[in-house]
């Protein structure tokens, strides 16, 4: 979410587990209004303070918004004093008034349901069509940049659209239930159309669920299963819910190959969705979960909604929370076994490795738009948002638990396992984590400090990002340059994609909030910035023949998506890294890039 605030005030890891836990306090005026202060806690021990105000004559109908987000800020650990004060501030300023706050008037229903409340066939039928047509790319193109919590109820929100089926979410704050019954004359001046992903109204409904909910309310919105195959399935839910945090995972597959697998969001909140093996904490207490229906009653003429109990909801268990958690460390195994699968500590050592791999991955692109946002010369505010979403230290926290357990289970089956070997060779064949790091993906997982030597801080080079703390040589400084370079023209690449397939796979006039969200103008010129330090360190003598080779070659093995153009390398092939970076003539049409996503994909690379 953006920094936000009214009135008065303006003044808000990446943490892998973002969406966190809050304490509320509420304060209600002479005038029907109501501020709800919740904060919440983060991993890194900062917290989040967010600020509701409502307008009471609008609570008890369902139809329309009664409160909004109107203040947020992070403060990190540290910061506890100014966090109090602030907080205090906002208590005793108490709400804005009804003309201050500007609520939309009531407008008509997202969409009226065809029935009262899912049957179970819904449900066997949403859990069918998510296994078929949610991918990675689900969100591409649709300007919904989505967190972790986000990401989980999108998928149920596009399912109960599409077939006219009912659904609700408890906003934090009031607790008041949003849902296909909510309406607003703002979204009623936005254009529609059958295609969720280009009906800009729906749109608009789901930016201000975003905003409005996060894990800790969604967990409300659920219950515990049990653990067998009709509730564990695509489209369901785990949760890991605890004190300083949280995380929202929604169930991909579930096999004898992968285990179970799910799909998830993160921070900096993205139209990016991720795949992994499932995120475990043993000391969790939530877990595998499904949906609470949202139920219609008439009487007396009125219409009401209203989410079923989790206790009445189709199996209900808490077996895995008062059963399945005693088994400590066992406890994977103790649910594959409850749903047919039993996995060998081979199995589970391959799968976990896997995920090690996925997450080092995901870290490297993190931490280089760090360097590219933040780093030593141009150090980041701790308390902005550019600090929180590039810092990674709820994810190096996870990556040193996952990296514990993989080597519990290969000191099991020993170093001469087939497994183990595998894994080792796998990882010896990706080698260094970072280009110009002495440090490899086996090292990472074998020797003792590695990761405790990463820095979580983007104010810090990119290379002390992964444990380089010494003078570098011209090779070194070059390849991490290089390195991190090439994530920052990946993730603009990504930009650019989402606005061709808003503006040119389907129309835009250029004026759309989400067209508007993928404007480049921001990362272009802090790769530019960044291409002048890449360029002075390519014309170092010092930079090997070899190390120039290998750099090349990555550059020219990622594509860009959906380009082609006649002055690339390989005729008829998409153009690549390489030609929009090192090829003759690169670096002056990087000055011609257009940042304009309304723009036809030559000109957005300069050609």
């Amino acid at each position: 979410m953006a920094n936000r605030a009214l009135g008065w005030v303006s003044v808000l890891v990446i943490a892998f587990f973002a969406c966190s836990r809050g304490g509320l306090a509420a304060r209600a005026d002479d005038g029907g209004m109501k501020r709800w202060v919740l904060v919440e806690s983060h991993d890194d021990g900062a917290r989040t303070l967010r600020v509701y105000d409502e307008d009471l004559s609008l609570r008890e109908d369902p139809t329309v918004l009664s409160q909004k987000l109107v203040f947020e800020h992070r403060f990190e650990a540290g910061e506890e004093s100014a966090l109090a004060e602030t907080k205090a501030a906002f208590e005793a300023a108490g709400p804005a008034s009804a003309k201050a706050l500007r609520l939309p008037r009531k407008g008509k229903p997202l969409w009226v349901a065809v029935k009262d409340e899912w049957t179970e066939a819904d449900e066997d039928d949403y859990s069918a069509w998510f296994a078929k047509s949610v991918r990675t790319d689900f969100l591409r193109g649709t300007g919904l940049h989505a967190d972790c919590a986000d990401v989980g109820l999108t998928f149920r929100w596009v399912y109960a659209r599409d077939h006219g089926l009912p659904i609700a979410n408890t906003l934090s704050g009031s607790g008041k239930l949003f849902g296909n019954f909510t309406g607003s004359s703002e979204w009623d001046k936005l254009p529609t159309n059958a295609d969720w992903r280009r009906d800009e109204r729906f749109k608009a409904a789901l930016r201000e669920l975003y905003d409005e909910t996060y894990t800790w309310s969604i967990n409300d919105d659920q219950y515990p299963t049990l653990i067998t195959r009709q509730y564990v399935r695509p489209g369901s839910m785990y949760m890991i819910i605890r004190s300083s945090g949280g995380h929202t995972q929604t169930i991909s597959s579930v096999s004898d190959r992968g285990g179970v697998e799910t799909y998830w969001g993160n921070e900096p909140a993205a139209e990016a969705i991720y795949d992994s093996s499932l995120i475990v904490e043993f000391s969790n207490r939530k877990g595998f979960q499904n949906w609470r229906h949202v139920r219609r009653t008439v009487a007396g003429g009125k219409e009401t909604w209203k989410l079923v109990p989790g206790e009445q909801m189709p199996g209900y268990s808490r077996e895995q929370l008062e059963t399945g958690y005693a088994n400590g460390t066992d406890w994977m195994n103790w649910v594959l076994a409850r749903l047919g699968y039993h996995f060998s500590d081979e199995q589970r050592y391959s799968i976990f490795a896997k995920s090690f791999e996925q997450s080092i991955d995901f870290r490297r692109g993190i931490t280089a738009l760090g360097a590219l946002y933040c780093g030593p010369s141009a150090p980041c505010a701790t308390t902005g948002a550019d600090y929180d979403n590039y810092s990674t230290f709820s994810r190096d926290a996870r990556l040193k638990d996952l990296r514990d357990e993989i080597r519990a289970i290969g000191a099991k089956l020993g170093p001469r396992n087939s497994a183990v070997k595998s894994v080792r060779k796998t990882l010896e064949a990706r080698g260094a984590v970072a280009a110009g790091s002495s440090t490899t993906y086996n090292d990472a997982l074998a020797s003792d400090g590695t990761i405790e030597a990463w820095s979580a801080d983007p104010n810090v080079a990119f290379a002390a990002r992964w444990g380089f703390t010494g003078t570098a040589d011209a090779n070194q400084r070059y390849a991490f340059a290089a390195d991190a370079f090439l994530e920052a023209l990946k993730a603009r690449d990504g930009f650019v994609q989402s606005a061709w397939y808003q503006c040119h796979y389907w129309t835009c006039s250029g004026t759309e909030a989400s067209v508007k969200a993928v404007e480049t103008s921001r990362i272009d010129a802090n790769i530019r910035a960044a291409y002048g330090e890449l360029a002075r360190f390519d014309a170092d003598p010092g930079v090997d023949a070899a190390t120039r080779a290998s750099t090349r070659a990555r550059y020219r093995g990622f594509g860009l998506q959906n380009f082609t153009a006649s002055v690339c390398a390989g005729s008829g092939r998409s153009c690549t890294a390489d030609d929009v970076s090192f090829a003759n003539g690169a670096a002056s049409r990087m000055n011609d890039w257009s940042a304009n996503p309304v723009d036809d994909l030559p000109k957005r690379w300069g050609f």
